[in-house]
């Protein structure tokens, strides 16, 4: 099984992608950074919070094909 990580893409704050850990770029190919959020949060909301987050539906995609 591959082992992911979140990450954050560098076009925009608060917009998440995944990528394999160690590597540069995330599933989709996006240019990411690294960020603490653990994997456990991918796709979930932050209840009542101000800044509107949002997830890579092609990385999720990828990331559900290859578990």
């Amino acid at each position: 099984m591959t082992e992911h990580e979140i990450t954050e893409g560098v076009a925009g704050m608060w917009h998440y992608h995944l990528r394999v850990v160690g590597e540069l770029k995330a599933l989709c190919g996006a240019m990411v950074m690294h960020t603490s959020m653990r994997l456990g949060r991918w796709n979930k909301k932050i209840p009542n919070h101000h800044i509107p987050e949002s997830y890579c539906s092609k990385c999720d995609g990828i990331a559900g094909s290859t578990t």
